[in-house]
């Protein structure tokens, strides 16, 4: 596939800042991918996208799109130049403008057939035809979401940047909308970068993620890859529920303090990252075991938080019924296949 943005050893900081706000990003997206840039807040994903706008000069690396150089450290091409779809947090729709106008208004150099014909094209893609006439405060969320990607598409984009475009909604329509937009973007065939903090608009947007922490890219990979393989403890606990115990090695496999796991490692020391579709409850008293320290219901299931004897560390089970009390003591195996071992847990260096 042809690369449609490639970042390389990107650096950037701000004026009269000590610190690099982000430090040697490189990444490639090739065209027709949806990326999404996410992390914990302050981490650099909304600084990077707004260099690839070329809202921002950078100090070092370069940015290309379409094999084209946009930023490097003596040049930047402006953002107006480099025909960058831009749908923002707040959607910025002109309230006092039309479905049809809001999205013209980026065409308006075209002559009035070609603008009728690109408004009619996107608003059919867009699933907005029939809302022509009406105005932003007629439409539901769902609908102004569609008309600000329309606004972006229109001008047929080299890459389509995307600024936290389902923060604003509720969580019932933020599931719709993301449904609705993935499909648009995906029929358009168009590169799209999305920045966001949560997890699951990420993993059911995106055919790639990359992971930044204090302004450095953590991990690139599909939303598979970094559920099941995360490289450390921080990505795995941003990508779904996880519990990090330690263990050592011993004759026969992982001395923990729930007991022994029979699980081979490099090291003599590690972490072990277990998820709670990883732990099955048992009756068998040889198997690991805790103590019960707190049981939340949670609708299609009960979830125990269950401690070690020292209370030093826990993990989370769930089970579709209230079968335990605080302070029982669980009994549970592990799935091997299904835990994370981290042979270089230690999170210093990012």
């Amino acid at each position: 596939m042809s690369s449609a943005l490639s970042i390389r050893d990107l650096n950037k900081k701000f004026e009269g800042a000590k610190d690099f706000v982000l430090k040697g990003i490189s990444l490639e997206v090739n065209s027709g991918e949806i990326l999404a840039l996410t992390g914990e807040s302050g981490c650099g994903k909304t600084t990077l996208l707004r260099t690839i706008a070329g809202f921002e000069n950078i100090q070092g690396g370069s940015i290309s799109i379409l094999n084209e150089t946009m930023s490097n450290s003596t040049k930047t091409v402006k953002p107006e130049a480099r025909n960058v779809g831009l749908v923002f947090q707040d959607l910025a729709l002109f309230p006092h403008m039309t479905v049809s106008k809001n999205i013209a208004y980026g065409i308006s150099k075209l002559s009035n057939t070609e603008r009728k014909v690109r408004t009619d094209e996107v608003m059919e893609l867009t699933n907005l035809t029939g809302l022509e006439k009406r105005y932003p405060h007629e439409l539901s969320g769902g609908q102004k979401q569609r008309v600000a990607l329309a606004r972006a598409l229109v001008a047929k984009p080299k890459i389509l940047l995307m600024d936290e475009p389902f923060s604003n909604l509720d969580e019932i329509l933020r599931v719709k909308v993301r449904h609705e937009i993935k499909g648009i973007l995906s029929k358009s065939g168009i590169t799209t970068i999305m920045v966001t903090h949560d997890s699951q608009d990420a993993f059911s947007m995106a055919d790639k993620i990359a992971i930044l922490k204090n302004g450095k890219m953590i991990q690139i990979g599909n939303p598979i890859e970094l559920y099941n393989q995360p490289q450390n403890p921080y990505v795995a606990r941003f990508f779904g529920e996880i519990s990090i115990i330690s263990g050592v090695k011993k004759e026969g496999g992982i001395q923990t303090k729930f007991g022994l796991i029979q699980l081979k490692a490099a090291k003599n020391t590690i972490k072990i990252g277990i998820r709670p579709e990883a732990v099955s409850i048992t009756t068998d008293e040889e198997k690991l075991k805790g103590k019960v320290n707190s049981i939340q219901y949670l609708g299609a299931h009960f979830e125990y938080q269950v401690a070690a004897e020292d209370g030093g560390e826990h993990i989370h089970l769930r089970s579709q019924h209230k079968l335990y009390e605080i302070s029982d003591v669980i009994h549970f195996d592990l799935g091997i296949d299904r835990l994370i071992v981290f042979d270089d847990p230690s999170e210093k260096k990012i």
